[in-house]
């Protein structure tokens, strides 16, 4: 599609969308929403905002992702990550817009010990899972003109509404202590904000053949791999404990080997960096950021 744009980014003020403004409004023009200025579960919202904005791309980084609420009452999840992108999708459809809709390894069981490609089939074990699965069908049955990017693992300086909390920071924090318990039996691929961002401009620029592709930092271990090499970059000297995830206190099935593979992407040139490097690069940011405050 190029450059010079005019981009929506919805969910604006999330982690991921936060950072998708920082990085395409230096090559675009981008309009950015948050649930104040559009909710996407209403139609004649949607119609007016976007109608209003005239935008050449809209880009969906809203989502419900309370999982264990969303296990108690899916009403929301349901709602927010089906719903909402299938009349965004549909109403775009109807005005000639592409839409580019951010999606998520939960998708999968997680049975799968090779990892998943943009090709293997959905089966998600929890109701967020299943929520977001419903919201990938629902995009494609209502328009072609369609990228669905899936992702999972996300930390940035924008986690937790602005507060920057994420796991990367929780294990800082909880580091204090001198011990953590981490489950180990959850292997996935964190993912950079910044560079998941970065990468979606790509795949803008480069006008990138519609369809599904995932987008994640090249490595893959478990969460509890993943605190070890915090504490080894932040030079913290913490034991972490092995755990299960039915130590943790968690009655909800998560999947435990949720590896996405850039595969189709790669074929474009476009590859995120390996995750100790965008680990390393994110902490020099945050650094950075903390001093400033």
């Amino acid at each position: 599609m190029g450059k010079d744009l005019s981009i929506v980014v919805i969910g604006a003020d999330g982690q991921l969308g936060f950072d998708l403004v920082r990085i395409l409004q230096s090559s675009h023009r981008v309009t950015a929403l948050t649930h104040a200025d559009l909710d996407i579960t209403s139609r004649d919202q949607i119609v007016r905002v976007i109608e209003k904005a005239k935008p050449e791309l809209v880009i969906n980084a809203a989502a419900y992702n309370k999982v264990e609420d969303a296990e108690i009452d899916p009403t929301q999840a349901y709602l927010i990550n089906a719903v909402g992108p299938y009349l965004l999708a549909k109403e775009l459809s109807a005005m000639s817009v592409p839409f580019l809709h951010v999606s998520t390894d939960y998708v999968f069981d997680g049975e799968n010990t090779q990892g998943y490609v943009e090709d293997s089939i959905p089966h998600p074990i929890n109701a967020y899972g299943s929520s977001k699965a419903e919201g990938e069908e629902l995009v494609r049955i209502a328009t072609d003109a369609h990228w669905i990017v899936r992702t999972t693992g996300l930390f940035g300086l924008h986690s937790g509404g602005g507060k920057g909390y994420n796991f990367v920071t929780r294990m800082r924090e909880l580091g204090k202590t001198g011990v953590v318990s981490v489950v180990s039996d959850q292997v996935m691929s964190p993912t950079y904000t910044n560079d998941l961002a970065i990468g979606i401009a790509k795949m803008i620029e480069q006008n990138i053949p519609f369809g599904t592709y995932h987008l994640v930092n090249e490595g893959a271990l478990s969460w509890n791999d993943f605190a070890k090499m915090i504490f080894e970059k932040t030079r913290m000297s913490v034991e972490v404990k092995a755990i299960a995830t039915l130590e943790s206190g968690t009655k909800l099935r998560r999947p435990h080997y949720s590896v996405l593979h850039n595969k189709k992407l790669k074929d474009f040139g476009i590859l995120l960096p390996p995750l100790g490097d965008a680990l390393d690069r994110y902490l020099s940011e945050l650094s950075i950021h903390e001093h400033q405050l």
